[in-house]
């Protein structure tokens, strides 16, 4: 089902077919995530992520989009950290900063099979000792698999010969209306979380924990996307949009229910559960490449989404939040799961209603 074109790439690409509809296919390059689709009960099924044509295209484009992200997603402040005594110097790849793991993030890994069979994959690769200034050998896997219950899950593990630090996610952007359509605004989000992590003029926290209540990034009800984009809300200015990470209701170490996306023109709705302690939502604000998507335009501005499960940004600086440290002789072990279905609301075709919400 892919029409993914490899010229130019000595990565493979691997679609993923489950007998209750859903499919994915998937390259060795960034371990990227370039087609899902859905099965529906009425239509075809849909593709709901972002993607290009052709491989090459992700360095000209977007090369997060539909990767593994890594070792280290998200912010790091001033691209250094303190770890065991040590001052350690990394790659700035985003002003003073480092972002998703630098210029030789897993992003940019070319991954190797280790096992795969009709609905499941697993790949592997090792970040070398240096690469991006972090220190130790890396070795990562990530496993995806489709499920009856037409769900994607990403299993993220991680091993090190030193001391190092590890945060793993997946940068899949959702559109569930197919790749023809041009806004998220329609889409109705839920976040299942009562607290975030705020942040400064460069998205980087502060370091406080503060509530969601009373705020607009208050989705434990739910709200339409373009509600929210079209606040005009100050918490919203540096990003351009949603750019936050939410803190998760942990209990312990299993899934937890983080976030509800839903769409009442396609009737599709999306879960995402998660063992992460944090979910970033980022709302695609920064579309700045010319480069044709996979439907021949160049994504826009707020034409996706992103729920990226995830420890905190810039953990290393922080000492509340959880840490990101992986030693000698541990294991990093985290899961996502994208869950779909349809909607069973009699109104899903109906302008800015939403698909029935059900309790988290």
């Amino acid at each position: 089902m892919s029409n993914i074109q490899q010229e130019s790439s000595n990565a493979g690409v691997h679609t993923l077919i489950h007998p209750s509809g859903i499919s994915a296919s998937i390259s060795e390059h960034g371990a990227l995530l370039l087609n899902l689709f859905i099965s529906r009960t009425n239509g075809p099924p849909l593709d709901v992520v972002q993607g290009y044509p052709h491989l090459t295209d992700y360095a000209l484009g977007n090369p997060y989009r539909g990767a593994v992200i890594g070792r280290v997603a998200n912010r790091i402040r001033d691209a250094r950290f303190v770890l065991d005594g040590r001052d350690v110097q990394l790659a700035a790849n985003h002003g003073a900063h480092q972002l998703h793991g630098g210029p030789t993030g897993l992003h940019n890994q070319v991954w190797r099979m280790a096992h795969i069979d009709s609905s499941s994959l697993t790949m592997t690769t090792t970040l070398p000792h240096g690469a991006s200034g972090f220190p130790g050998d890396l070795d990562v896997s990530i496993r995806y698999a489709l499920t009856e219950d037409q769900t994607i899950r990403m299993e993220m593990k991680a091993t090190t010969n030193a001391p190092t630090l590890v945060n793993l996610t997946h940068h899949a952007y959702f559109n569930l209306d197919g790749m023809e359509a041009a806004s998220i605004a329609g889409h109705r989000l839920t976040v299942f979380s009562d607290q975030f992590t705020p942040g400064d003029e460069d998205l980087i926290p502060t370091g406080e924990i503060a509530e969601v209540a009373g705020t607009v990034l208050d989705l434990r009800q739910g709200r339409l996307i373009g509600e929210i984009l079209s606040s005009g809300d100050p918490l919203l200015s540096a990003a351009g949009g949603l750019d936050h990470n939410f803190i998760l209701r942990r209990n312990g170490k299993d899934l937890v229910h983080a976030a509800r996306l839903s769409s009442a023109r396609s009737g599709l709705i999306m879960d995402t559960w998660t063992t992460q302690p944090g979910l970033q939502v980022y709302t695609s604000n920064q579309e700045r490449s010319a480069q044709p998507g996979k439907h021949g335009k160049p994504h826009g501005i707020h034409s996706a989404i992103c729920l990226e499960c995830q420890g905190f940004p810039d953990a290393i600086h922080h000492p509340g939040f959880p840490s990101w440290v992986l030693r000698p002789g541990e294991v990093y072990h985290q899961v996502i799961e994208y869950r779909f279905r349809e909607s069973t609301s009699p109104n899903r075709s109906s302008a800015g209603s939403s698909p029935t919400e059900e309790p988290g």
